[in-house]
């Protein structure tokens, strides 16, 4: 598994989004995770980026 820099981010709405430094080249796709709590989205991203 590869260490890739992630950013999380609480929107308008309540919920939560984990996405990746696009910048950094680490990985050559993008890939994110949403939940309704930090922990939750950070899961989602995992699943996400384990299922690749």
């Amino acid at each position: 598994m590869n260490t890739v820099k992630a950013f999380i981010e609480r929107g308008d709405d309540g919920n939560y989004s984990v996405y990746i430094d696009l910048d950094d080249k680490t990985l050559n796709y993008g890939i994110h995770g949403t939940g309704n709590t930090a922990k939750e989205a950070v899961a989602d991203f995992n699943s996400a980026y384990e299922a690749w």
